[in-house]
């Protein structure tokens, strides 16, 4: 009832929450704490309001925390969903090639290559669409031309 009648019961809790954290540091330290003169001064002296400062700072950053990973989370999402439709469409275009006439796709080579330097035009020349380096700029490349014939 003393410590009611100079704080409230919120107050006192965390005065007895810092109170125990300095017990446990102490006991950290070696020494062996007095819990009941740590509790009549951490609420006589009103360590409650550093505290909660304290705590609420803590809050804080926490939930900073666990925005920024729920963004980054949803970022990664993001970015798989973006490269899985790259993906789908990249297959589904390179697919949509393959079934051209055998004419019309080395049309389409030799128009995509006379728009490469020599030194890159080698590895299209030796591959074709399926080397790596030009899988990609090959299937926008058809698609540009497929959509305009």
């Amino acid at each position: 009832m003393e410590y009611l009648a100079i704080r409230k019961p919120e107050e006192i809790e965390l005065c007895i929450e810092r109170a125990n954290e300095y017990g446990e540091g102490e006991e950290a330290k070696g020494k062996e704490p007095n819990y009941g003169a740590i509790y009549r001064k951490a609420i006589n002296e009103g360590w409650h309001t550093s505290y909660a400062d304290k705590k609420a700072k803590k809050e804080t950053i926490e939930a900073a925390k666990r925005k920024q990973k729920q963004q980054d989370d949803e970022a990664a999402k993001s970015e798989a969903t973006k490269i899985q439709e790259q993906k789908e469409w990249l297959e589904s275009t390179i697919a949509t090639f393959a079934a051209l006439s055998e004419d019309r796709k080395e049309e389409l080579r030799k128009a995509y290559a006379s728009t490469l330097s020599d030194i890159i035009r080698k590895s299209f020349d030796k591959d074709k669409e399926k080397a790596p380096m030009h899988r990609m700029k090959f299937a926008r490349f058809f698609a540009e031309q497929h959509g305009n014939a």
